[in-house]
């Protein structure tokens, strides 16, 4: 217990509280009746919205707030990725009414916040997000031929920035290192021997480590996980534990989660997401998918403001049944709503 100081137990114990408070916002939130804030008639939306803007602008742009570090954007947010996960929580506050050039303003200003916190999980979270906006409208017997366009269109434009020649776009360069680095040392991260970060960084910078020791880490926390007895792997090692022994986050929350509370854990989180997601208005679960993936390389669930704005925008979005443990009915035609060609009746506050 020497090796662990006040912090990280205070960290743990942190953890503890917001993961447990998360999940109350999702079961309360999913008994009640809630509506979209972004449609409501009142001005709450834009209001938040626009406080939610300036509170990244100020901590980024107001002197003295330390709100750049080492040339990433992060503002009053403890770390860039926070900064990130934070400016994408400015889509959630668009409603249906706004025209599209107040959409497409949005859109902008939300790829330019991740572009100067310098976060490639954001980056890719988004652009999952888009690509199944893309896919969602497509009839089911045109959706392979959507799907293999957007595919095409993918790769041509990776291919495209990949042939840049270098120092042309810097975050290419960025992302064209970090593969590097990840296929020159893959044996090292498998095998989990050292890797001299040191000389690494000093010859290349901080960030192109950002993926090689986020593989070496997962591996080494799976490979603590599937060593661990019957009770660890079935019910994990306790919320907040991946500080205590690794004194590190995952940087991975369905690791993290599978870590710290088990297969058991992992699978009831899983669902209760899930069920979320399958009721939701297919126009909008675009959000959550750009979330969902954006989580795979970091600690979103740490953050639980956004996390909770998400959970309250998914229940808001319902299309079936407005609670988690209402049954679908099928009243009369005249006076309901058809969903997927399944008759539901419609939410009484959307």
């Amino acid at each position: 217990m020497a090796l662990y100081d006040d912090r990280i137990f205070t960290a743990t114990y942190t953890e503890l509280v917001k993961y447990y408070a998360l999940i109350a916002v999702v079961l309360i939130g999913s008994a009640l009746p809630i509506r979209p804030i972004a449609e409501q008639k009142d001005t709450y939306a834009d209001v938040l919205q626009v406080l939610l803007l300036l509170y990244l602008l100020t901590g980024w742009l107001w002197p003295g707030a330390n709100g750049v570090v080492a040339g990433r954007v992060k503002g009053f947010l403890p770390n860039p990725n926070g900064f990130a996960l934070t400016a994408m929580m400015l889509l959630l506050l668009i409603g249906d009414s706004s025209g599209k050039l107040r959409k497409g303003l949005a859109h902008v200003v939300v790829i330019g916040l991740i572009y100067v916190s310098r976060t490639s999980g954001a980056i890719i979270g988004y652009a999952a997000g888009v690509l199944y906006s893309l896919t969602y409208r497509a009839k089911a017997r045109n959706m392979p031929l959507r799907i293999a366009g957007v595919l095409i269109v993918v790769s041509l434009a990776a291919n495209i920035f990949l042939s840049l020649p270098p120092k042309t776009f810097k975050p290419v360069d960025l992302i064209v290192k970090k593969l590097a680095l990840v296929k020159e040392n893959w044996r090292a991260i498998a095998e989990d021997k050292p890797i001299s970060y040191y000389d690494i960084v000093s010859e290349e910078g901080e960030d192109v480590t950002s993926g090689m020791w986020r593989l070496k880490h997962w591996a080494r926390i799976l490979k603590t996980f599937v060593h661990g007895d019957l009770l660890d792997v079935a019910f994990g090692y306790g919320i907040g534990t991946t500080d205590l022994i690794f004194k590190l986050k995952s940087h991975n929350d369905y690791l993290r989660i599978l870590f710290e509370t088990g297969i058991l854990g992992f699978v009831a989180n899983a669902c209760l997401w899930l069920i979320l997601f399958r009721r939701m208005d297919k126009r909008y679960r675009w959000a959550p998918v750009m979330v969902a993936v954006y989580c795979m390389t970091e600690n979103n669930y740490d953050h639980f403001p956004a996390m909770s704005l998400l959970a309250f925008y998914m229940l808001s979005r319902r299309t079936g049944p407005a609670r988690l443990g209402d049954r679908v009915s099928t009243p009369d035609r005249s006076n309901s709503s058809s969903t997927q060609g399944v008759t539901v009746q419609p939410h009484s506050a959307a």
